[in-house]
């Protein structure tokens, strides 16, 4: 964005950000109320619009803690079509309930998943006839103030940290920078794997946090790739004979693309609006654009966020002969930091719990 665009849009950021300042006073202040939950609730957010990871942090924290606690997940349900609360299963589509809800649901059957807009309502129905012990894990909760989550996460991506970034619409910010004083965990996502500690440090320095707050760095691993749309998901392999059409609609595909120039001969892009709803018309010109690709090896990939709105399309991609593989990712720590995560959520759900006992007894 150049400096006359942004010179042009500071007075709407300003206004923007005034009536947010505004509303956060009035919480911090107690003017408005916010609510607070017995059981352990955990809040991913970030304060920019997105691409900061989210979904595959929610997934590390419910991999971490599933097999010693009850843990279920709410959300807002991004652009889906219903309203109020709604459990998620299996069969629900994204349109129903949201892209992200529904791919944790998928990757995570065995635990509760819901979508509501307000939360204070959300978590007690989340809650209900659960088990002793259980934990809510919040997506994307960060500006939802009538909610005081037990600990916050604060994700910030290494190329575009929120001290770098400006409060909408000059940049991304949701809030001003200052909102990151409520995390008690910032992660700094998306980080090189080749990060030293000197780096790091540096980084530290200029994100500048409390006394009370931890840094971590996160980066992304890119798991084995599946065939989908088959009679079951089958492994596959990426290859240098490959010609890829990457296919995607998340908020940012770059580090994915660079992966796969790294795998495979050639990549041609069909990049779509983060949460985009896929139509017969985008399926029908993806499929025109990998049929005027020359090779024998040519397939279509795209990521698990995306194959959640790309299902109902199964019989398209199927008629047309396409090969698509779906790419999964996860995120990880460095071996010393990981230590120090998991061992802090595992602290902030045993002294909740602990209270909560001493509070019944």
């Amino acid at each position: 964005m150049g400096i006359l665009t942004k010179i042009l849009l500071a007075p709407f950021s300003l206004l923007y950000g005034s009536g947010v300042w505004l509303r956060n006073y009035l919480y911090n202040k107690h003017f408005l109320r916010s609510i607070h939950f017995d059981v352990p609730v955990i809040n991913v957010g970030n304060l920019s619009t997105g691409g900061t990871g989210k979904t595959p942090h929610v997934d590390y924290l419910i991999n971490l803690l599933k097999e010693q606690y009850p843990v279920g997940m709410l959300s807002r349900g991004y652009r889906r079509s219903s309203s109020g609360y709604r459990d998620v299963n299996i069969d629900s589509t994204a349109l129903e309930v949201g892209d992200e809800p529904l791919l944790i649901k998928w990757k995570h059957p065995e635990i509760a998943v819901a979508v509501s807009e307000d939360r204070a309502t959300g978590i007690p129905s989340l809650v209900s006839e659960k088990p002793l012990g259980f934990t809510v894990i919040l997506d994307d909760a960060f500006q939802h103030r009538t909610i005081r989550a037990g600990l916050n996460i604060l994700l910030t991506p290494y190329n575009n940290l929120y001290t770098d970034d400006w409060i909408l619409p000059m940049g991304n910010l949701r809030e001003f920078r200052n909102g990151a004083d409520r995390a008690d965990i910032i992660i700094v996502s998306h980080a090189p794997t080749t990060l030293s500690k000197t780096e790091r440090e540096q980084v530290v320095a200029k994100l500048a946090p409390k006394a009370y707050q931890h840094v971590f760095f996160s980066h992304i691993q890119y798991q084995r790739p599946y065939q989908v749309f088959q009679e079951r998901l089958l492994p596959a392999a990426f290859n240098e004979k490959q010609q890829v059409v990457l296919l995607t609609g998340i908020a940012n595909s770059d580090k994915m693309r660079s992966y796969l120039e790294t795998q495979c001969q050639e990549v041609f892009e069909r990049r779509f609006a983060d949460h985009h709803s896929f139509t017969q018309q985008d399926i029908e010109s993806v499929i025109n654009t990998y049929n005027n690709i020359e090779g024998q090896e040519k397939i279509i990939v795209t990521t698990e966020k995306d194959l959640t709105r790309l299902m109902p399309f199964a019989a398209s991609f199927n008629k047309a002969g396409v090969k698509l593989l779906c790419l999964p990712i996860k995120v990880n720590f460095v071996p010393e930091e990981k230590r120090r995560f998991d061992r802090a959520i595992h602290f902030f759900v045993e002294k909740t719990l602990e209270e909560y006992t001493k509070g019944e007894n």
